[in-house]
């Protein structure tokens, strides 16, 4: 009866996704941009239904259409910077994490998020760095306070770790994580007695 209606055509391929029919969903997605290539919001289905399959290269191609139609579009750079950690692209993942802090800095998430990447990709001092950029956010964050922690072990701050881990054990967040890494900050720090307090405890 109203073949052109977007409500209708949404509501069809939303449905599609629903029962597992993505193939179908896409097609109506696909054809809505052929229609009007500079419609944001068919690129940004399409984007999510090939995030959604793991189909992160298509993922990327279509957020990135998005994002030169709205560049400050912070869920696209968001998921762009996603899709690139999924198949351990780092460094754009990085690049894309740091922009949408810029774009908006009140997603911890991003900031712990990146900071965990940072890490892996041993920039150490990045990652405290990006951590104590968060926690001018969110000063009670723990997940912030322990990768910061975390961070200063890996950069052989072992002073500062144990300072770190100190305040969340404090505060009952008595984590094996917590009590292992403490315990061999203690060691390379050559506090032997405390090494062995606190590794027995994590075992």
């Amino acid at each position: 009866l109203d073949s052109t209606n977007r409500v209708f055509q949404n509501s069809l391929a939303e449905i599609y996704e629903i029962i597992g029919k993505d193939e179908e969903a896409i097609e109506i997605y696909f054809s809505q941009y052929l229609k009007d290539t500079l419609d944001n919001s068919s690129i940004i289905n399409l984007a999510n239904i090939f995030r959604k399959n793991k189909e992160f290269g298509s993922a990327i191609h279509y957020y990135q259409k998005a994002i030169a139609i709205g560049q400050d579009n912070f869920f696209c750079i968001k998921m762009i910077a996603y899709c690139f950690d999924q198949i351990n692209m780092s460094t754009p993942a990085i690049l894309y994490y740091t922009r949408a802090i810029q774009i908006n800095p009140y997603d911890l998430n991003v900031y712990i998020i990146l900071a965990n990447i940072l890490n892996s990709e041993r920039m150490f001092a990045n990652a405290i760095a990006i951590c104590d950029e968060g926690l001018k956010i969110d000063s009670m964050n723990v997940q912030l306070k322990r990768i910061r922690a975390y961070s200063y072990y890996l950069n052989h701050e072992f002073e500062l770790a144990i300072s770190g881990f100190n305040e969340l054990l404090s505060h009952n967040d008595s984590l094996f994580f917590n009590l292992k890494y403490r315990g061999l900050a203690y060691y390379e720090d050559k506090d032997f007695p405390n090494a062995m307090k606190d590794l027995k405890a994590a075992y």
